[in-house]
């Protein structure tokens, strides 16, 4: 499949759901740069998939009608957030996809940069370092990028340098005609309701592609904190290395790091976060409810054993040092890969 009709270089798709101070925050500086670059509606779309909001997110979207080159989105009813997600990606008409939450900012003068690099160098696929902040972005809107550069890398430097933050779809420009076009079609929502849909297009790219570039830049600023249930333990256990697998099979290397360095690098912080309650709303701690859900997908491995089990189940500051030591542990593992 090819590059849909009349399609842009780049589309910027931002799936949202009730937050429409976000969301307006995030629409006011893309259409800043969009009006001071002088960016055409050859170069960018901006679609909005909104997923039936209750607050004023559709009236607000009415009020920029006449902004060329936005399109909007309003599902008739709320499909679900990873629906969404996909849905963006489907529905994205540029031979890019950038695929931003609404309640993340890119710095001043991004689009018109990425716009530029694009055309100069036709990637595959760019990661764009994210700064991660607490509470409202308004201070952040107009940061600048210092460093416009980018580093060329391989498909395993970009895996290691992006680390978990694969999983963050904000941070992933996506060349998707090498996802349209690859062998045996397409499946947008083949990992629906696995909160990971992204992984589809992003790891086919990774497969498929060979011209991969890392900003040495902060490029986005992302808004940290989390609201939900122990789900999320499940998100980045069971569902990413089930994915991980299926998808990656060719490249045993690539596979071994991605699960090793969620295991090592996230889910020692995902679940010290959860014990201090510093990783958003989850409520009191249970630890036999957590130790019971990785036990399922991690139960014989030694690192959880030995090290992720005293930090679910001892006393908070022993907890702590056992915390500090994967921290040691995955640093060096991921320096050695770095050399490799």
């Amino acid at each position: 499949m090819s590059t849909k009709k009349n399609s842009p270089l780049l589309t910027i798709a931002i799936p949202t759901y009730n937050r429409v101070e976000c969301l307006q925050l995030l629409l006011e500086s893309i259409l800043k740069q969009i009006l001071e670059a002088e960016i055409s509606e050859e170069d960018i779309e901006i679609l909005v998939c909104n997923n039936a909001s209750t607050d004023t997110t559709m009236e607000y979207l009415r009020s920029l009608s006449n902004f060329p080159g936005l399109n909007v989105v309003n599902n008739d009813i709320n499909c679900g957030g990873d629906a969404n997600i996909v849905f963006c990606c489907e529905a994205a008409a540029g031979k890019y996809a950038w695929i931003m939450g609404d309640d993340d900012l890119p710095k001043n003068g991004a689009i018109s940069a990425l716009i530029k690099f694009i055309k100069e160098n036709r990637p595959d696929m760019i990661y764009l370092p994210a700064k991660w902040v607490d509470g409202d972005l308004t201070s952040f809107s107009e940061e600048k990028i210092f460093d416009k550069s980018f580093t060329a890398v391989n498909n395993f430097k970009l895996a290691v340098e992006s680390n978990i933050f694969l999983t963050f779809i904000s941070s992933w420009v996506m060349n998707m005609d090498i996802y349209r076009s690859q062998e045996g079609g397409v499946k947008y929502n083949r990992f629906l309701g696995s909160f990971l849909s992204q992984l589809e297009w992003e790891l086919t790219i990774l497969n498929n592609g060979s011209n991969f570039f890392i900003a040495n830049d902060i490029w986005l600023i992302a808004r940290a904190g989390n609201s939900g249930n122990y789900e999320i333990l499940d998100v980045f256990s069971i569902n990413y290395n089930k994915i991980i697998d299926e998808k990656i099979t060719k490249n045993k290397k690539i596979n071994k790091f991605l699960k090793k360095s969620m295991l090592w690098s996230f889910i020692p912080l995902l679940i010290f976060g959860l014990r201090k309650n510093t990783m958003g709303k989850f409520g009191v701690f249970d630890n036999k409810k957590v130790t019971k859900m990785l036990k399922l997908e991690y139960g014989s491995n030694l690192f959880f054993i030995l090290l992720i089990y005293n930090i679910i189940n001892s006393q908070i500051l022993i907890a702590k040092i056992y915390l500090k030591i994967t921290r040691i542990l995955s640093k060096s593992y991921i320096y050695i890969c770095k050399l490799i």
